[in-house]
């Protein structure tokens, strides 16, 4: 069985992963956004169904 401590680190771990994998995105969209993709572009590449006005 789980215990409560075990799944707070399993939380944890999942959280790191989450900050570093968030950190690397920001990272290329600023990468992208500096090579000359505008914001508008951006976000329809993030969300093709929902491309900006």
């Amino acid at each position: 069985m789980t215990t409560p401590e075990k799944l707070a680190q399993e939380a944890a771990q999942l959280l790191a992963h989450i900050r570093e994998d968030t950190a690397r995105a920001d990272a290329l969209l600023v990468r992208l956004r500096d090579g000359g993709m505008s914001w508008g572009d951006l976000a329809a590449l993030i969300d093709p169904d929902d491309p900006p006005a």
